[in-house]
């Protein structure tokens, strides 16, 4: 085997043991028609279709509009539990903070918020929008009284029916990523999704780097695995070259 084939290979190799190291992160358990994901970040459990949420400012309100892929126009509304509010503190990449983040956390009654598509057919971008099938986020939660590690999370169907999982063991302070996919062979779209940690003690100090997965949609940006690979693809390929060209030098000996 040519030194360029091994080259090759290593690089490939050492590609994909990056890559399953960065997906390792992540815990998929699925049941039904649904993988629930539960990771150390959104990159651990993220796919190829995760489109990021972005937020406008706004102040102490219940409903919030955001737009995927890009920050340009209302696309996505959330909603909060009725006896609290939330704020931004910018545009960009979706950070929702509870109204009494900063506070002591005895007074944070921020329990629940509730994802819902808008009635946009199509994306940022242009293309067509069909629905989401998966949510991921991250965030932080105040111990309030006692908090019990559970993370409630409720996936309305379009058409009807819904499902529930309870993420256990989940610390308090930043919780890493925590969500859902559409089981592979499955199909559905999702009308909400509700994260709740009513009766659990805790409470939302905040909700970031909010991504949903939109069938058919292809990510701006390529996950740092992906990066790793080509990087590494582009060494391998520069180190069969550089051989090769080795093996091209003429030495001449005079006599």
């Amino acid at each position: 085997m040519s030194m360029r084939t091994w080259a090759l290979c290593g690089s490939l190799l050492s590609a994909m043991a990056l890559a399953t190291s960065a997906h390792a992160a992540c815990t998929a358990t699925t049941i039904g028609n649904i993988t629930w994901l539960q990771g150390t970040s959104d990159n651990s459990c993220a796919d190829i279709d995760d489109l990021p949420m972005f937020v406008d400012a706004a102040q102490n309100v219940s409903t919030i509009n955001g737009s995927l892929n890009k920050n340009n126009n209302a696309f996505q509304n959330i909603t909060t539990s009725a006896n609290a509010d939330f704020f931004t503190d910018g545009n960009g990449f979706a950070n929702l903070k509870s109204e009494d983040q900063g506070n002591k956390p005895n007074t944070n009654t921020l329990t629940e918020f509730t994802f819902v598509p808008g009635s946009s057919t199509t994306l940022p971008t242009g293309e067509p929008f069909p629905g989401f099938d998966g949510t991921l986020i991250r965030g932080q939660i105040d111990d309030v009284s006692g908090f019990n590690g559970d993370v409630n999370v409720t996936v309305n169907f379009v058409g009807g029916g819904s499902a529930t999982h309870s993420f256990s063991a989940v610390d308090e302070g930043d919780i890493g990523a925590l969500g859902f996919d559409e089981a592979p062979g499955s199909s559905f779209f999702v009308s909400s999704v509700v994260f709740s940690l009513d009766g659990t003690g805790g409470a939302w100090n905040q909700v970031k780097q909010m991504e949903f997965s939109v069938p058919g949609a292809i990510t701006t940006i390529p996950e740092a695995s992906t990066w790793a690979m080509m990087l590494l693809g582009f060494v391998g390929l520069g180190f069969g070259a550089f051989r090769r060209s080795r093996k091209g030098d003429i030495t001449i000996v005079s006599a």
